[in-house]
């Protein structure tokens, strides 16, 4: 867990480098304020206001590169670095977003499709721990990773808003751990990766978080 405590602390650091888009049209905004992605992972932002349609472009294509189609951005990072892309609407203003760019830490998780919870002395593994394992999205776009014991005496879950209807990588907001019932709030937490492991199976969703300053990772396949 070396390399994934590393990582967090990094991008914990860093997050507030990249707080704020330029001003250059106080009419283009995004939906988020900065991005912070991991390499060979894409996602999308949504941009809105000035005059669509919107064209983009990447200060570094080498780190990030960046379509539009309909308001919605979607990123694609390539190796590690920063880049800044700048939206330009129809007359010809411009709203410039920051990117950065981090290692994939979690190759070692990629090869285990298996619902796993590691935070601060708790460990499940589906087949290891005896429970009920779960990941569901609901319509509110709120997410659950959730472990019950047998007895259901015990429980373990994890939540985060993510968009309603699909869910995506990068950084989330207003996640809390829950632990038979009590609460800690997460204070960082990026989802690294969506995939589906084999061809027509149902997608994995890798999620590395800290709270109370302690180091977590999830990894649940989704319901």
């Amino acid at each position: 867990m070396r390399n994934f405590k590393n990582f967090i602390v990094i991008a914990a650091l860093a997050a507030p480098i990249f707080t704020s888009c330029t001003k250059d049209n106080a009419d283009i905004k995004f939906s988020s304020k900065s991005v912070e992605m991991v390499v060979s992972v894409s996602d999308k932002v949504t941009v809105s206001g000035g005059e669509a349609p919107y064209t983009v472009a990447s200060s570094d294509a080498t780190i990030v590169t960046a379509t539009v189609s309909e308001g919605e951005i979607t990123l694609n990072a390539l190796k590690v670095g920063q880049a800044i892309i700048t939206v330009t609407d129809k007359a010809g203003k411009t709203g410039k977003l920051s990117v950065t760019t981090r290692n994939d830490l979690y190759t070692s998780l990629k090869d285990d499709s298996k619902t796993r919870f590691v935070w601060n002395n708790n460990s499940k593994v589906e087949g290891t721990d005896a429970g009920t394992y779960k990941l569901s999205q609901g319509s509110d776009g709120k997410v659950v990773f959730n472990w019950k014991s047998t007895d259901a005496k015990n429980t373990i879950s994890l939540t985060y808003t993510d968009k309603a209807g699909a869910m995506s990588t990068g950084v989330k907001k207003g996640a809390k751990i829950s632990i038979n019932g009590k609460e800690t709030q997460v204070s960082y937490l990026i989802v690294v990766q969506i995939k589906a492991l084999v061809a027509g199976e149902k997608n994995t969703v890798w999620v590395a978080f800290k709270a109370d300053n302690k180091d977590g990772v999830c990894v649940g396949k989704m319901s």
